[in-house]
């Protein structure tokens, strides 16, 4: 499994460039051109802003939603430049002090799905009732990944983890 953010620490290592200082979130693909069986990250975990998180071993998917239907928070855009793509400026100003412009973004009425690709290669069927020991694995696993990139602790709140 890799993922994008991959692609930087790769080039870095393959023009022999050590970066200083700096945290990377992504893992080198290098060790995959001299061992095809080697493995770069356990799981891999993707998603759209202020929807579901998703993370995969490669077997199984999980897709983590915010577990109320009403309130899709605490959700917060970091950056000093304003989304444009939820709510108008005027709504929502920017926090100084966090460094972020706190939104409110609607969802409508979902919940966790879990897929067995092995079984359902196109996730037609959420098995997440019958696999609880697998869903508390990827949970665990998306957990462990927020806390790696150091992502904001209200994200793990607002996914119930």
């Amino acid at each position: 499994l890799v993922q994008p953010v991959d692609y930087y620490p790769t080039i870095l290592e393959a023009m022999g460039v050590r970066p200083a200082g700096q945290r990377l979130h992504g893992r080198s693909l290098l060790p995959l051109l001299g061992d095809p069986s080697a493995t770069i990250r356990p799981q891999a975990c993707f998603g759209k802003f202020g929807e579901a998180m998703h993370v995969t071993d490669g077997r199984w998917v999980l897709a983590k939603y915010p577990p109320s239907l009403e309130y899709n928070g605490p959700l917060n855009w970091y950056s000093v430049h304003e989304p444009i793509f939820i709510r108008p400026k005027a709504v929502h100003p920017f926090d100084g002090v966090r460094g972020c412009y706190p939104l409110e973004h609607p969802r409508g009425p979902m919940t966790d799905l879990l897929f067995d690709l092995a079984e359902d290669p196109a996730q037609e069927r959420n098995v997440i009732a019958r696999q609880p020991g697998e869903r508390q694995r990827l949970e665990g696993a998306l957990r462990e990944f927020l806390v790696e990139v150091g992502a904001p602790p209200e994200q793990a709140r607002r996914l119930g983890l």
